[in-house]
């Protein structure tokens, strides 16, 4: 007699083994173990009848990066399969208390945010150092703890929503009006980002909504497994942003974008809070679709300056996963900044791979995290660089750490949002 499928595992069975997706997965590409593929994962799903601890654990070994989706011959959910294997295991263990903190500490849903912030603030005073020869917001902890794990972004002295007005008016005639969801990254770590998007926009005809009512998109709990805290986000972002007279909901983060267009599969397919979900999905664009939008900024950024001399800026724009793959994909910021005169893109889309990153992931498992790092660097090996931009502040602390870690004087790791910013002269 066949074994029944689990609930959270139904769609397994509809993986037909074909390996599209070992050619696009970053941890089986490192490790070449077959279970660390999502082939592999969906074979044990349909496969395990033994305690599913061991499960779960090996569930965690996969950056939720979307790649494995976007080549899927029978378009199986991997991801989403992978993370309701999560979620049945937090329902019967809970996050923990340490994933619990880190959450509440950077998405204001916990009890004592700002104090566990002005805690880390202290922590990193005195348990911390400054990493010579690279930015001084990246500190090295000299505790044995940490592994490898070595660079933590310096946390902003005050949040970019305790400091930004909740209507940002533009200059001259208004041409567009957006909302801005700013994400925990820009918001408590790479303010100057969330800053850049606005000044670009304002200075361009654009309006910006700011609401500080905002909170974390939900994804660090749903990749955590904590679904009940994905949906208390999920039906806070509708509360917040359902009622704006906006024509778009901005995003300066890929994750917080990846989040946004899957939010209408946080409600059964009846509810009519899907239906709003659905709505201001619809109307998400990420930050460089937006200002491209918008004719006077991509008039001026064609018309700037060129450096003394002709040598122009040499950069590489590393791509977001959830920027590559999935509903979320665009290839805005690299267009973006390819209108910039004083700069030059020295590097081509396919010289692009996961930094390994992924949340949690880098943190769970720190080595294998870091050999995806090392993999994705390689491939700016020998590359005369001034800066390595991208769109994800995730990818910011991961990329930040690799080049720090590796000496790699004078290259600058910025949100490319502050980069076309300070081209353009700003």
């Amino acid at each position: 007699m066949a074994r029944p499928t689990p609930e959270p595992f139904q769609a397994a069975t509809d993986c037909i083994r074909c390996g599209r997706c070992m050619s696009v997965c970053p941890i089986y590409g490192r490790t070449k173990n077959e279970w660390d593929s999502p082939r592999g994962k969906m074979s044990l799903v349909d496969a395990y009848t033994g305690d599913r601890k061991g499960l779960y654990s090996l569930l965690s070994r996969c950056l939720a990066c979307g790649a494995c989706e976007t080549v899927c011959a029978n378009q199986v959910p991997c991801v989403r399969k992978i993370l309701a294997g999560r979620e049945a295991q937090t329902k019967k263990t809970g996050t923990g208390w340490i994933a619990g903190t880190q959450v509440a500490a950077l998405t204001d849903t916990g009890p004592g945010p700002e104090l566990l912030r002005k805690g880390g603030r202290l922590f990193q005073a005195l348990a911390c150092r400054e990493v010579p020869g690279t930015s001084g917001l990246h500190l090295r902890f000299p505790l044995e703890f940490f592994s490898r794990h070595k660079i933590m972004p310096r946390l902003a002295r005050r949040p970019f929503l305790y400091e930004t007005p909740e209507r940002i008016a533009p200059q001259g005639s208004p041409r567009a009006r957006a909302a801005l969801f700013v994400g925990c990254g820009a918001n408590h770590v790479f303010t100057s980002a969330a800053t850049a998007f606005v000044q670009l926009a304002t200075a361009s005809g654009a309006e910006v909504l700011v609401p500080r009512a905002q909170e974390c998109c939900g994804l660090a709990d749903r990749v955590s497994g904590d679904r009940e805290g994905a949906l208390r986000q999920a039906v806070r972002f509708l509360e917040v942003f359902g009622g704006l007279e906006a024509e778009c909901i901005v995003t300066l983060c890929a994750s917080c974008a990846s989040q946004i267009v899957h939010l209408p599969l946080m409600f059964p397919k009846d509810s009519p809070k899907r239906e709003k979900a659905l709505d201001l999905a619809s109307r998400h664009v990420e930050a460089s679709d937006f200002l491209l939008s918008l004719p006077s900024l991509s008039q001026r950024l064609r018309e700037g300056a060129t450096p003394v001399g002709g040598n122009r800026l040499k950069v590489h724009y590393h791509a977001p996963c959830h920027l590559r793959f999935g509903p979320a994909t665009t290839t805005g910021p690299r267009d973006l900044l390819a209108l910039l005169p004083g700069m030059e893109l020295a590097t081509d889309p396919d010289q692009v791979s996961c930094c390994g990153h992924g949340g949690s992931f880098n943190l769970r498992h720190q080595e294998l995290s870091s050999g995806i790092l090392e993999g994705c660097l390689a491939n700016l090996e020998g590359l005369p660089l001034d800066a390595v931009v991208t769109g994800c502040t995730g990818c910011l602390v991961q990329l930040s750490e690799g080049l720090a870690l590796g000496q790699e004087q004078g290259v600058e790791v910025v949100h490319y949002l502050e980069w076309v910013r300070k081209l353009a002269g700003l």
